[in-house]
């Protein structure tokens, strides 16, 4: 949810963080998704409500994320290789 996603923006702001890899299906990749579109907001209502500065906020516009696909179902495979989670499931 939205405050969860907000404190998440503070931490990552705070220590200078633009960069994450989502590794997950499609819950975990759709929320990534959510954090992502939401990002400029979420930096708007820190720095409206003084939890983060001009210059912090300057230093993190942008959100960069990579998604990786990992499903324990193995049902995206291509040439024959297995999808991350696979592995740990069969063992």
């Amino acid at each position: 949810e939205r405050p969860g996603r907000l404190r998440a923006c503070e931490n990552l702001v705070k220590r200078g963080i633009t960069n994450l890899i989502c590794c997950g299906g499609d819950g975990s990749l759709t929320g990534a998704n959510i954090f992502k579109l939401e990002w400029p907001s979420l930096l708007e209502e820190l720095l409206s409500t003084g939890r983060i500065t001009q210059t912090e906020a300057d230093n993190c516009k942008f959100l960069n994320l990579v998604g990786c696909v990992g499903s324990i179902d193995n049902d995206m495979v291509y040439d024959g290789t297995l999808t991350i989670g696979t592995d740990s499931k069969l063992t």
